[in-house]
């Protein structure tokens, strides 16, 4: 009998509190549990093995990146590229991991046992995450002609706020059967099935200030750091007409480039909302069986059959729009939405502390929460919000919530048999597998045409199809004793398919009555087939270690 507790905590010296913000505590506990003992029941002895476990811990940590060139300007073409500065973000991460199961191995005689396990594990993953922007703006390539040193008038300060709460939850068993006789007989009976279920509150909202601001973006090596560039404004927060920069500044002002409080926001603010869902399942059966034949030189055979069924099933519901700031609306000025607790500066710190949207507050004034309502219901109707201060993108709503609701199904049927022998110093090892693969899918139809633009008709169709296709993986093995126990020749020949990922043939099947095409993902994929051959020479030491020398070629059509 053992029984093992564990418990333990950690504390991120290098980056502190941070690294727990927006949660309850900066502390990363860990606790873990495991019993296993051995039973003597109906009669046997020490017949009955029971193991069982219990954890969960915490990781948080804090990450830091900036990013620039989603906006190049090439003056010349074939000539230098001048980026203009994208983002600086931090992103606060924290994981949840728990998960307990039981295992049982019971032997009801010397060559029957049997087994069981049951298990659930639970994956919580947190983010929050700012981005502190600059966007738009001239770049005045002319003025250093260094695509290191660029200058860049009419920037626009903007900051996104993104947030994602996911709960994976995993629930899976395990029954297996084996059995051995003294006439060298293997028999394995197994069948496994997991369940998992994954669900996702996620935004991310962007909001752009009016102001404009006029920067230098310095990335020279030895004057500026390549990885975490200086940003020097040349003309704080203006409005009106853009400047225009003649010259290289030998001096910047003292002002922070993300000091906008966003109390003239532009009409392009917007966020988004999602709620998502996606269920994965997959049974598998399996039966083995081997028989050894004792002789001069000693035979092995072994077939089995398999047969696997997995299936995903995925759905969301989105919201998009954009906040009115207009008179009539919530108004240009947000400032009251502003997160006045956020002081982390970008990049953990490399860069100065901005104003930041709290997008917590900026979905409580908006008026927005989620109301459900079903695969029928109208997307925008699964959503509540106030629309004076609230404009829906309604288009956009009903595209990303119905092209994303789709089903996969694979089946896999495979058998297989396989024969090794020792002839003196040579082992050979080789066989066949056959394996036949159906899929089904069902995906969203969209309709192209000016009647059913924007609305809900766009997408009420479905394409339901399903393809199937045949493997053979023959391999032969053969492994040589030039020296027993010390050197050895291997040679082999083998075949292996990598098959299509359902990301390649689940999409939407889209029908454009304009130029008369139909587009859709290709479900008649076929694997891709590799025929691979090996040599090697391998010499082993005493008591441990091995050299091995090895060439290969694979053939992958």
């Amino acid at each position: 009998r053992a029984i093992n507790i564990r418990a333990a905590t950690s504390y991120s010296f290098t980056y502190g509190d941070d690294v727990g913000r927006k949660r309850s505590s900066a502390q990363a506990p860990s606790f873990a549990v495991n019993y296993s003992d051995v039973y003597s029941v109906f009669g046997g002895e020490n017949n009955l093995g029971i193991y069982a476990r219990a954890n969960w811990e915490r990781i948080l940590d804090v990450r830091g990146t900036t990013s620039w060139g989603d906006n190049d300007t090439t003056p010349i073409p074939g000539g230098p590229v001048y980026p203009r500065f994208n983002n600086v973000s931090t992103a606060l991460h924290g994981v949840d991991r728990s998960g307990a199961s039981v295992r049982a191995d019971y032997k009801l005689s010397p060559q029957l046992s049997l087994g069981s396990s049951l298990s659930y594990d639970r994956y919580v993953n947190d983010m929050y995450r700012i981005r502190n922007r600059l966007r738009n703006g001239t770049v005045r390539p002319a003025l250093s002609g260094n695509p290191y040193l660029i200058v860049v008038d009419g920037a626009n300060y903007g900051t996104e706020a993104g947030t994602r709460h996911q709960v994976n939850d995993t629930l899976s068993g395990r029954l297996s059967l084996n059995y051995k006789n003294d006439s060298d007989w293997r028999v394995k009976a197994e069948f496994f099935a997991s369940q998992t279920d994954r669900e996702q509150d996620s935004s991310t909202q962007t909001y752009i200030s009016n102001r404009k601001i006029d920067y230098a973006l310095d990335r020279r090596d030895g004057l500026a750091d390549v990885r975490w560039p200086t940003i020097g404004v040349i003309r704080g927060f203006y409005t009106g007409t853009t400047s225009t920069t003649t010259s290289l500044p030998s001096t910047y002002l003292s002002v922070n480039p993300f000091g906008d409080d966003f109390s003239d926001a532009r009409t392009d603010s917007e966020g988004q909302w999602q709620k998502i869902w996606q269920e994965n399942s997959q049974t598998t059966s399996k039966l083995d069986a081997s028989k050894r034949f004792s002789s001069r030189w000693p035979v092995t055979l072994k077939s089995g059959l398999s047969y696997v069924t997995k299936q995903s099933h995925q759905w969301r519901d989105d919201l998009r729009g954009r906040i009115n700031v207009g008179g009539t609306g919530f108004g240009p000025n947000l400032s009251s939405l502003t997160d006045p607790t956020w002081d982390l500066g970008g990049a953990i710190g490399r860069y100065p502390v901005g104003y930041v949207m709290d997008p917590y507050l900026v979905t409580r004034a908006m008026g927005i929460s989620h109301l459900g309502g079903g695969p029928n219901a109208d997307p925008i109707n699964r959503w509540s919000y106030d629309p004076r201060v609230f404009t829906v993108s309604s288009g956009a709503i009903r595209e990303q919530t119905l092209r994303n609701a789709r089903s996969i199904w694979e089946n896999v049927g495979a058998t297989y048999f396989s024969g090794e022998i020792e002839i003196g110093r040579l082992n050979v090892l080789t066989g066949v597998r056959y394996e036949r693969t159906d899929v089904e899918r069902d995906q969203p139809s969209r309709r192209r045409q000016a009647p059913f633009a924007g609305t809900v008709d766009e997408w009420t169709l479905r394409e339901k199809s399903s393809g199937d296709y045949d493997n053979v993986f023959p391999s032969l093995h053969l492994a040589y004793r030039l020296i027993p126990k010390r050197l050895q020749l291997k040679g082999a020949f083998s075949t292996s398919a990598g098959k299509p990922d359902w990301g390649s043939i689940l999409g939407i099947e889209d029908i454009n009555f304009s130029n008369n095409t139909i587009s859709v993902p290709n479900l008649e994929l076929k694997p891709r087939y590799s025929k691979n051959y090996d040599l090697s020479l391998e010499y082993y030491f005493e008591p441990v270690g091995q050299i091995t020398v090895g060439v290969f070629r694979k053939e992958i059509s």
